[in-house]
């Protein structure tokens, strides 16, 4: 499963230079497949932030996407990259915090080529907790990242988490639903600490009872927002994307 799952991540780096000040930054990003078209889904907050750095006046340069699963050692891919292409959300009274750009042919023929793979429709499905299954983060947290001109580095982690209770400072907002992180089994000494960096990142519901080989999986959300005090995380549910781009592509 562990393996599958890095194949549907990519990293998104770009530049943000403002006056002298430059600084190289990423998201977490992920794609699915709807009626034949590729998409690329990451949280809507991230978009709308590159946006809001551009009205600004920030220039915004050498989009990058980096395969998670060959890792940060292999040649990124540069990519033509329009914020304003993008259709997001970040919408706290539904809790959706979404966005989705298409790709166009020829990065779909590269992607293809590096072994990427998206993620079907009809493996989308609703988030929820229970002793069946267990949700999953999948991405690169901040702390095991690292990009710049001179190459980078990368440790992909895939996190466990269990059902969060709302507070004052996360409560419940729409769809969306909680999740505190309980640290990666496999890497007891070298939990994660915090989840920044993973905004955008796939949620995925994995099978629990069979080997690790055979278990099913699905995704079901997008990383959201964390609050550090609790290791809390908010998932925004995907389902109401892919609702929406099944009606934007027409029936099959």
């Amino acid at each position: 499963m562990r393996a599958n799952a890095l194949r549907h991540v990519l990293l998104l780096a770009y530049r943000v230079s403002i006056g002298d000040t430059v600084r190289d930054d990423y998201a977490s990003c992920f794609v699915v497949e709807i009626r034949g078209a590729w998409i690329l889904v990451t949280a809507g907050h991230v978009i709308l932030d590159l946006r809001r750095l551009k009205l600004a006046g920030a220039s915004l340069t050498m989009f990058q996407l980096i395969d998670a699963a060959a890792g940060a050692g292999e040649p990124a891919y540069p990519i033509a990259m329009d914020v304003e292409a993008w259709a997001a959300i970040d919408d706290t009274s539904t809790g959706l915090d979404l966005a989705a750009l298409v790709i166009n042919d020829l990065s779909v023929m590269a992607l293809r080529a590096a072994n990427v793979l998206p993620i079907g429709a009809s493996a989308i499905v609703q988030a929820e907790f229970s002793d069946a299954h267990q949700l999953v983060l999948v991405g690169a947290p901040a702390e095991r990242f690292s990009i710049g001109t001179g190459g980078g580095q990368m440790r992909m982690s895939l996190i466990p988490i269990v059902e969060a209770q709302p507070s004052d400072d996360m409560p419940l907002a729409g769809t969306s639903v909680l999740g505190q992180i309980v640290g990666d089994p496999e890497e007891a000494e070298l939990r994660v600490q915090s989840v920044k960096g993973m905004s955008g990142c796939p949620v995925f519901m994995v099978q629990t009872g069979a080997p690790e080989s055979q278990r099913r999986y699905w995704a079901v959300g997008v990383q959201s927002s964390w609050n550090a005090r609790r290791r809390v995380v908010r998932i925004s549910q995907l389902q109401p994307l892919v609702e929406q781009l099944e009606r934007h592509f027409g029936p099959e």
